[in-house]
């Protein structure tokens, strides 16, 4: 989150918009608008220094959509039982299953379901086996030779 109240202080004591951005690591976009906010309202280094944080919000107010309860959210505790259970089954046809539940509720596209499994999958120590089966040896006389991790 950007901190309004450190650039408009380093504003104030005339730093320059690159030395802000780079010191904070916010956009000159995010210096621009505080820069405006400073004009606009008066303020002076006084002000800033003792204002509080809902001053801040109130003058930088974070106009984001919030859309996550708009969005059907995914169960994904059948689709790891199906992984689990055959194979071949892919997350792409658990997000196929997703797609065909009925609800008024708008449904994730293919990468955010997927960027939403990953943060399960993280969050309840699931870790995927990779299964091979070994093919034939590119030539005759050359052996492929399988080892375990140490």
């Amino acid at each position: 989150m950007v901190d309004y109240k450190k650039i408009m202080s380093l504003l104030l004591e005339s730093r320059s918009y690159r030395d802000i951005a780079e010191s904070l690591g916010c956009s000159q976009r995010d210096v621009a608008k505080a820069r405006a906010v400073i004009k606009e309202h008066g303020l002076t280094g006084d002000q800033v220094a003792v204002m509080t944080v809902e001053r801040v919000e109130e003058l930088f107010p974070d106009r984001r959509r919030r859309v996550a309860g708009e969005y059907l959210a995914p169960e994904f505790g059948p689709v790891v039982a199906s992984m689990r259970s055959n194979r071949h089954f892919t997350l792409l046809q658990g997000w196929r299953t997703y797609l065909g539940v009925a609800s008024e509720l708008r449904k994730y596209s293919y990468s955010q379901y997927c960027h939403l499994f990953s943060d399960y999958a993280a969050r309840n120590d699931l870790v995927a086996t990779l299964h091979h089966e070994l093919g034939l040896p590119a030539s005759r006389g050359h052996v492929n030779h399988v080892t375990q991790p140490a």
